[in-house]
């Protein structure tokens, strides 16, 4: 429901300027199947992307999402005492655009966090840096410099050349030889191998506040991806490349670009396992990784993670991500689309938690849609207006929107009437019909849906004149 966001916002100013006297900020409680939401108007999601970071410094892991449907960063602050999360907009105006994805990482080992993204407002497909500062209560973030690039270079035939990150992959940021500062593991750009990018700023004589890789490994793990399933191909051996099992008689194919990297010790050896994800994948393929820091090889994987539970299945292009969300010291693993465009609308963040038992790391799901079940979420595409349906004198919510069942195979139209159950001053919306005007089965709803649009910008002319 991503793009609905901005129409629930200018839904907010009309309900502002006709019931509150436009207040900057307020809070209208909305009611779904007897819950007050907890995070009502943050819009949905559809392609979000997470990481920890404590926002108000107490201590406190907090935590940031970012839909790469819409480029949408949201912040959240951590209650402990409660187990729950809010929505704290006024962080947003400290952090710079961001685009494709963002991963929150403390490289210079200060104890704030960084920002890794995408360079793609430059044009080149690679990786920007942001170095995190937080005084007198707000955030800052100084845009890093490589060699007069704002983009990550590395040496490459003699001279220079991005660090390349597809704008549809997610890599890992993570320290993968144990040396104490942030490596890269990511796709290579036919989409075949693991490539891992060394940080080497400490070994070259620079300072930890500073950025130098180097391609260490062009086969990290020594395994290719399948080109028809979301299987790899592993090698036979830790110092050879897979070659697919090549045979002779049928040629191995270049894998399609995009993928996704989670870098974790899943088994508590000290080396990085893997999870990826895959463009034509509805899974996560967990790679275990047989050696030690200084070399990776795959000797197994799980190509329906995990095989032990209830697999991720998603609609499609999978990430993962390691994040903590609750108060005990094992972090959860968040499954979230990655796709711009095939999504499940309703049910696409799952969460899954360790077991409490020692040992590896050993994820059950817990639920499939993490945060979004405090959150209105009614389909991708939705629009809002404002009415008074039932002639009370108290204006109703109105929102229509293409919800998909079944993956992306079905696509939805459907009505959600929000009934004020409020008083003129003080709103309170209770959703007292998900299927307004039978609209599922009405192909005339298609035209009434759009005509939403119209309707509430309709209402903006007047506010605006």
């Amino acid at each position: 429901m991503q793009k609905s966001s901005l129409f629930i916002q200018i839904a907010f100013l009309v309900l502002s300027c006709n019931m509150l006297n436009a207040q900057e900020r307020f809070q209208i409680p909305v009611v779904i199947n007897g819950k007050e939401l907890s995070l009502d108007w943050n819009g949905g999601y559809n392609a979000p992307q997470f990481s920890n970071i404590d926002l108000n410094r107490d201590g406190v892991t907090d935590l940031i999402s970012f839909d790469r449907q819409g480029d949408m960063l949201r912040t959240f602050i951590h209650l402990p005492a409660s187990g729950r999360w809010v929505m704290d907009w006024s962080y947003l105006p400290d952090f710079p655009r961001l685009v494709d994805w963002v991963l929150a990482a403390d490289f210079n080992n200060d104890g704030v966090e960084d920002l890794f993204t995408s360079s793609s407002a430059s044009g080149v497909a690679g990786v920007t840096v942001y170095k995190g500062a937080y005084n007198n209560g707000h955030w800052s973030f100084i845009q890093m410099r490589d060699r007069d690039r704002d983009y990550l270079q590395v040496t490459s035939g003699g001279g220079l050349t991005n660090l390349y990150v597809s704008w549809d992959d997610i890599p890992a940021i993570t320290d993968v030889d144990g040396d104490g500062d942030l490596d890269i593991l990511v796709f290579e750009p036919g989409g075949s191998y693991i490539t891992y990018f060394s940080n080497r700023s400490v070994e070259s004589g620079w300072q930890s506040d500073s950025l130098r890789f180097v391609a260490e490994d062009i086969c990290w793990g020594k395994i290719l991806e399948n080109e028809l399933s979301e299987t790899v191909y592993l090698s036979d051996s830790p110092d050879m490349c897979s070659d697919g099992n090549f045979t002779g008689e049928d040629h191995i194919l270049p894998r399609h670009a995009g993928s996704t990297i989670l870098a974790l010790d899943a088994d508590g050896d000290g080396d990085k396992d893997a999870y990826v994800g895959d463009i034509a994948s509805r899974r996560i393929v967990f790679l275990h990784n047989g050696l030690n820091v200084e070399e990776a090889w795959i000797i197994d994987q799980d190509s329906h993670y995990p095989s032990t539970d209830i697999p991720v299945d998603l609609p499609f292009f999978v990430a993962a991500f390691s994040v903590q969300v609750d108060d005990d010291p094992e972090p959860e693993l968040i499954a979230a689309v990655n796709s711009r465009s095939l999504t499940e609308d309703n049910e696409c963040v799952w969460r899954y938690d360790d077991d409490p038992a020692a040992g590896p790391l050993n994820y059950k799901l817990t639920i499939k849609n993490f945060l979004q079940q405090d959150m209105i979420d009614v389909g991708s595409h939705s629009r809002p207006a404002i009415a008074d349906v039932n002639g009370d004198g108290l204006s109703d919510l109105l929102m229509g929107g293409y919800a998909y069942a079944e993956g992306t195979v079905t696509r939805i139209p459907s009505l959600w009437l929000f009934q004020n159950q409020g008083t003129p001053t003080q709103p309170y919306f209770v959703l007292v019909d998900g299927d307004y005007l039978g609209c599922h089965s009405m192909e005339v709803c298609q035209l009434l849906i759009s005509l939403l649009l119209s309707e509430i910008l309709t209402a903006m002319e007047v506010l605006i004149w």
